[in-house]
């Protein structure tokens, strides 16, 4: 696998420890890994995190053992150099990590071992060999973030027990790199939000991050103690959920607009398959040019997952007005599938419900009923603070979006626009689409979405892995 190395970076991330050495910053390894992550321009994987792990110890060493500019220096440029020999991929493709071997070029440089020395050669590669095995305790794909954690918090009890360091890892780590992950484990890090008690994520206090403690011992204490009373409360949400509310949040969100429609509204429940033809995706504009079918999820050249429920809806809408010449009015909640970003607000599997009226609006009408409709569905959420946002879209031309605290919970378009000739459609129409999971994220109070999608590692947004 071939990756083209910069010196800009190397001289940023050397720069970033050399400002570190000269203040004296005594900080957790992990902290110091951290920083240099934060660093503008990094990559969320790559080979500069070899550098990374060794960098952040030498550093660490010499404010710890007030070690002069010349010895630094020479550690920078030493472990600069014998990162760079660990070349990309070498984790998938020679089966040994580049942060373990970070660790061993630590101790071979601290300990100044060569192939012919006795304890120390046999130090850097036992804690290798150690910081491998953890690393190799979780499944892939590889995440250079994770494994430098995993090395760290291995290595440095073994180094510090070796070597006579003094060195502090840092526990109850927040990883807050996995929104730049399309490829995190999630709840199978051991750093995802979702495994840290101390993140305020309607569990726990998150002050409990920026608290100073006077030693080691109490810190390590305080987040035992808050640790079980993360436990502890998600038991409690469990049983509350298996014993009195029987029903997932996400899935109540449903049921209260299913209810709201069919007996406030008058509208009608259809469901539709979530296999849909290249024809359809073509209709809602969404051609080769448009940057909107690189998210689509193509079974082969013909079909696809759906990535909205509008065309199938359109369709429906269409013959049943044909048939009856009547005002439409009919809704479906179901799947469906994106190429997403993967951050905190979405997923590429996600739940929408949206419903369509047809036919019962005058033309020139149609926003303020849009505006009668999300102020209803958000009465009946018993949602009082929220924005409606008018925005240009690229499929529907103008929307109306339902806003709380800046998170988009819902869109609603309006016709007759461009779009309908494709459909035979030719009357005014108005329909809001709800991302139900994002309504349950707000209404449950989450910082990420997953814990109210389809999942196997959250319930209710309760962690599973506790």
């Amino acid at each position: 696998m071939y990756f083209e190395l910069e010196q800009d970076i190397f001289d940023g991330l050397r720069g970033i420890c050399e400002e570190v050495r000269e203040n004296s910053e005594k900080m957790t390894v992990n902290a110091m890994l951290m920083k240099m992550m934060d660093m503008q321009d990094l990559p969320m994987h790559c080979p500069y995190h070899h550098f990374i792990v060794p960098a952040a110890m030498l550093t660490q060493v010499a404010i710890a053992e007030d070690r002069d500019s010349d010895t630094f220096n020479e550690w920078m440029r030493s472990a600069e150099e014998r990162a760079k020999t660990v070349p990309a991929g070498f984790c998938g493709e020679c089966g040994t990590c580049g942060a373990a071997v970070g660790m061993g070029i630590f101790v071979s440089i601290y300990t100044g071992a060569t192939p012919k020395s006795r304890k120390n050669w046999q130090w850097a590669n036992e804690v290798t060999g150690k910081c491998l095995q953890k690393i190799a305790s979780y499944p892939g794909p590889r995440c250079c973030k994770r494994t430098a954690f995993l090395a760290v918090n291995e290595g440095v009890p073994y180094i510090n027990d070796r070597c006579g360091t003094t060195l502090v890892a840092g526990e109850s780590l927040n990883c807050s790199y996995h929104d730049r992950n399309a490829e995190c484990l999630e709840g199978e890090c051991p750093f995802y939000e979702s495994e840290n008690p101390e993140k305020n994520d309607g569990h726990a206090d998150s002050t409990i991050v920026n608290r100073e403690f006077e030693t080691i011992e109490e810190r390590n204490k305080c987040f035992k103690m808050t640790e079980k009373e993360f436990i502890r409360d998600n038991k409690e949400k469990l049983n509350r959920l298996i014993e009195e509310e029987h029903i997932p949040l996400t899935l109540r969100v449903e049921d209260i607009l299913e209810d709201w429609l069919t007996k406030d509204e008058g509208f009608t429940r259809v469901a539709t398959p979530i296999i849909i033809g290249a024809d359809k995706v073509k209709k809602m504009n969404i051609d080769n040019d448009n940057h909107l079918r690189e998210q689509i999820f193509w079974l082969d050249g013909r079909k696809c997952l759906r990535p909205m429920l509008a065309p199938n809806l359109y369709e429906v809408m269409r013959d049943m007005y044909r048939i009856t010449r009547k005002p439409v009015r009919i809704f479906e909640a179901g799947s469906c599938f994106r190429k997403e970003s993967q951050g905190a607000q979405h997923m590429n599997e996600f739940t929408m419900l949206n419903f369509v009226e047809l036919d019962s609006v005058r033309d020139g009408e149609q926003m303020d009923r849009l505006e009668t409709l999300a102020r209803g569905a958000m009465k009946a959420l018993d949602i009082d603070d929220y924005e409606l946002v008018r925005e240009s879209s690229g499929v529907y031309i103008e929307t109306l979006d339902i806003e709380v605290d800046g998170i988009e919970i819902a869109s609603g378009a309006y016709g007759p626009h461009p779009l309908d000739a494709n459909w035979g459609i030719f009357e005014p129409w108005v329909g809001i689409g709800f991302g139900l999971e994002r309504i349950a994220m707000v209404k449950g109070g989450y910082q990420t979405i997953k814990r109210a999608g389809k999942s196997i590692s959250y319930v209710n947004g309760i962690p599973l892995k506790l």
